[in-house]
């Protein structure tokens, strides 16, 4: 997802009270050019500049940007795992989640496979932080898919970025997840979690 520019609105002089759809977010503005009611179900940016002079009162609204949740599933394939409003990144994962498995050492490698194959579009797929799993172990039932939410007693574990706590675990019974404070051999083999980077707000 790249940044783009957003859009100015220019209502001109003397403008009526306006009501507008915006990317899904309905926006009323007020007949004086500086009432704005927004109705969104989710959190959005309005910027507004006002030029007042003696002759002329011109109201320009930039088009609401619409932010992105932690669960939500994109076109290209990819689903939302964390998001950073404050720095407006959010993080994507492959809605399968894992680009494969490998032990420790051969993390990488999948990694290099998937910018390969350009999984979900894209090339810049990279290897999960340890902070990173844990948001993903945290928000684990709202972005894997149903297959990998397992039904009963039994836990799914995946590689992290570091072997002092490398192992981040999922626990369907009681819809718990945490981590696995243990050590693990490096050679054995896990599923590795590939991310990407790109705008918060769409």
């Amino acid at each position: 997802m790249a940044n783009e520019k957003a859009k100015e609105i220019d209502f001109g002089d003397d403008f009526g009270a306006a009501a507008l759809k915006i990317n899904g977010i309905h926006v009323e503005i007020g007949a004086e050019g500086k009432s704005i009611h927004i109705t969104s179900g989710r959190p959005v940016v309005i910027t507004a500049t006002t030029n007042t002079n003696a002759s002329q009162t011109s109201t320009a609204i930039s088009a609401a940007k619409e932010a992105l949740e932690v669960g939500d599933r994109m076109k290209d394939g990819t689903v939302v795992i964390d998001v950073d409003l404050k720095n407006n990144i959010a993080l994507f994962a492959p809605q399968g989640i894992f680009g494969g498995n490998s032990d420790f050492d051969q993390q990488d490698s999948v990694v290099k496979k998937a910018n390969e194959q350009k999984l979900a579009g894209h090339e810049d797929w990279r290897r999960i932080t340890d902070r990173e799993a844990s948001a993903l172990a945290a928000a684990w039932f709202k972005v894997a898919p149903a297959s990998l939410q397992l039904k009963g007693p039994g836990s799914l574990s995946f590689w992290g970025a570091s072997n002092s706590y490398f192992t981040a675990s999922t626990v369907s019974k009681g819809g718990q997840t945490f981590w696995l404070n243990m050590y693990y051999n490096r050679r054995n083999s896990f599923p590795v979690p590939i991310v990407r980077a790109g705008p918060a707000r769409r």
